[in-house]
């Protein structure tokens, strides 16, 4: 039986800031993510959003409410408008910040290199790449 841990996939980066600033905010969110209780896991996930390429965290869900508020609040305060949840089903959601709106966006499917010209999202964790379709 294969048991998979949810996860949320979070990202301090704005793309109307230049690189230094995100790198900054990158590092910022790190403690901020620590301080709260949260310890993400993979400190580079490398991340495309919007066709932006972006640094996230991968965030382990070990309390679903408490979890999922807190990187809401701490998304918030980065003022990024979503962050997304990958649940145990490998279902892939986009949770908004402004409103708690949940949008589901597809199955969260492992996908070869190759095939990445395809989407405009994709997340890369420990050198392979993820999307939801």
């Amino acid at each position: 039986m294969n048991i998979r841990q949810s996860f949320y996939i979070i990202s301090a980066f704005r793309h109307d800031l230049p690189d230094e600033n995100n790198v900054w905010r990158h590092k910022g969110l790190w403690r901020a993510l620590n301080k709260a209780g949260l310890y993400p896991q993979h400190s580079e996930v490398e991340g495309k959003y919007k066709g932006k390429t972006e640094l996230a965290f991968k965030v382990p869900v070990y309390d679903p409410v408490n979890d999922e508020q807190k990187i809401l609040t701490i998304a918030r305060r980065f003022f990024q408008e979503s962050v997304l949840h990958v649940d145990a089903n490998w279902q892939a959601y986009l949770v908004y910040t402004d409103n708690g709106r949940v949008q589901h966006i597809g199955r969260w499917i492992n996908i070869e290199e190759r095939y990445l010209q395809d989407t405009d999202d994709y997340a890369r964790i420990d050198g392979q790449y993820y999307v939801a379709i």
